[in-house]
C-alpha cells in the first residue's frame, strides 16, 4: 500500500537536532509537495527509498558534520539550499533540482552520482571558495537545454560561457571535477563536456571560470584553455597574466569539434628555452661571434625577432632570422657597447613569445 504525505504537512515540517538523525522515506512511500512548502533539516541524513517530489518550495539542509542525501528512491526537488559549517554533504544517489541549488556554506560532494539541473530554470547560486560543489569520485552536474545562437551564455551558472552564431539544438552539458592529465601536468579539478544535437562548422567562443582550490599548482603559473578530441588534449590559447588567488578567470578561445571537452591547466610546455641563447656578442668584423645567434631559430623559419634599446626603441625586426641574424647595427652603423633586449614571436600563437637580453661588448 502506497502512503501519501499531504502537502499541508510539509508547511509544518522542520527537523532540528544537534545529534545526527535521519529523514527517511520508506519504500513505496511518496513524499509529495505541490505548494510553497519549506522544509528544513538540521544534521539529518536524507534517506529516500520511495519517492520525493517537490514541484515548488524549498528543502534547506544544514549541519556541522558529514551528512548524506541517498537511498535507492527517486528524489526530485524544486529548490535546494545547503549549509554545512564544518563538513560536507555527500550525494549517494542521483538527484534532480528543477529550479535553484543554493550553496550557502560548505561542500556538496557528488561522489559518483549525477546532479541534474532543470532544463528550463535549473541553476546554481552561491558557489565560492567556502561553498561549492565538487566530487571525490566521478560524479557530474548535468544540464540539458535548447541552445540557439548563445551570446555570452552561462547555462545553469555552471562556470562556462558560450557564444556562437549557430543553433545547437538540444544540448547536454556536463561539469565534472576530476583533474585531467594534460601534457603540461594536471589540470584544474573541473572540466566540461558538451554534446549538442548539431555542432557548428564555425568557431565557438568559450570561457571557463574556476576557483582557487581547484588549482593545485604554483600561484605564479600562467594558464591555458585545453580541449580534447577522441585522442588527446590540445592547448588552445595562452593567458599572459599572473594567477591571483580567489579570482575567477574567463579564458576565451575557439574550437571546432563534434563535441566540446574543455578544462584549464598550466601553459603548454615550451621545448625551447633561453638557456642556449648567448647573452653577448662582439660585432667587430673579426669573423668570430660577429652576429647575435639564436641556435634553434631554424626550427621556426617565420618567427618574428625584434631588437630594442633600453628606452624601448625598435632597432631591428625580421621574420627570417635564420638567414638574417642581427649584426649589431642600426641604420647601417655599428652600435656602441650596450645592453639591449629582444622578443621572439612564434607563428603558432599557442607558444606565445620569448623575451631576453643581449649585450654588445668589445
Amino acid at each position: 500500500m502506497k502512503t501519501n504525505i499531504a502537502t499541508i504537512l510539509l508547511f509544518m515540517l522542520s527537523i532540528s537536532s544537534l545529534a545526527q538523525s535521519n529523514l527517511t522515506v520508506a519504500e513505496n512511500t511518496f513524499f509529495v509537495s505541490t505548494g510553497d512548502a519549506h522544509v528544513s533539516a538540521v544534521n539529518s541524513n536524507i534517506l529516500n527509498e520511495g519517492n520525493i517530489e517537490m514541484t515548488a518550495g524549498n528543502l534547506h539542509l544544514s549541519g556541522n558534520k558529514e551528512l548524506l542525501i541517498g537511498g535507492n528512491g527517486t528524489t526530485a526537488l524544486y529548490n535546494l539550499s545547503i549549509s554545512n559549517t564544518k563538513k560536507s554533504y555527500y550525494l549517494e544517489n542521483d538527484l534532480s533540482v528543477a529550479n535553484r541549488l543554493e550553496m550557502r556554506e560548505g561542500v556538496f560532494d557528488l561522489d559518483n552520482f549525477y546532479l541534474y539541473l532543470g532544463e528550463l530554470n535549473g541553476h546554481i547560486t552561491g558557489e565560492s571558495e567556502s561553498s561549492y560543489i565538487s566530487s571525490s569520485g566521478q560524479g557530474e552536474i548535468v544540464k540539458y537545454l535548447m541552445l540557439s545562437n548563445p551570446e555570452n551564455l552561462e547555462p545553469g551558472n555552471l562556470g562556462i560561457t558560450l557564444s556562437a552564431n549557430h543553433n545547437f539544438g538540444y544540448t547536454e552539458i556536463r561539469r565534472g571535477h576530476e583533474q585531467q592529465q594534460l601534457p603540461s601536468g594536471n589540470g584544474i579539478a573541473r572540466y566540461y563536456y558538451i554534446t549538442p544535437e548539431s555542432f557548428p562548422s564555425s568557431t565557438v567562443q568559450v570561457g571557463v571560470a574556476f576557483l582557487m582550490h581547484e588549482w593545485y599548482g604554483s600561484p605564479d603559473q600562467q594558464f591555458q584553455l585545453w580541449t580534447k578530441d577522441s585522442n588527446a588534449w590540445e592547448a588552445l590559447s595562452i593567458q599572459n597574466e599572473k594567477y591571483t588567488p580567489g579570482k575567477h578567470y574567463n579564458i576565451n578561445s575557439t574550437t571546432e569539434n563534434p563535441f566540446l571537452w574543455v578544462t584549464v591547466g598550466a601553459e603548454e610546455p615550451f621545448e625551447e628555452t633561453l638557456d642556449e641563447v648567448p647573452t653577448a656578442f662582439t660585432p667587430n668584423g673579426d669573423g668570430k661571434n660577429d652576429t647575435f645567434i639564436i641556435p634553434w631559430i631554424y626550427k621556426y623559419p617565420t618567427a618574428i625577432v625584434m631588437i630594442f634599446n633600453r628606452w624601448g626603441d625598435k632597432l631591428y625586426t625580421t621574420n627570417d632570422y635564420g638567414n638574417n641574424p642581427w649584426d649589431g647595427t642600426y641604420k647601417g652603423k655599428t652600435l656602441a657597447p650596450n645592453s639591449f633586449y629582444y622578443t621572439i614571436s612564434f607563428p603558432d600563437k599557442k607558444k606565445g613569445s620569448l623575451k631576453g637580453n643581449i649585450s654588445i661588448v668589445k
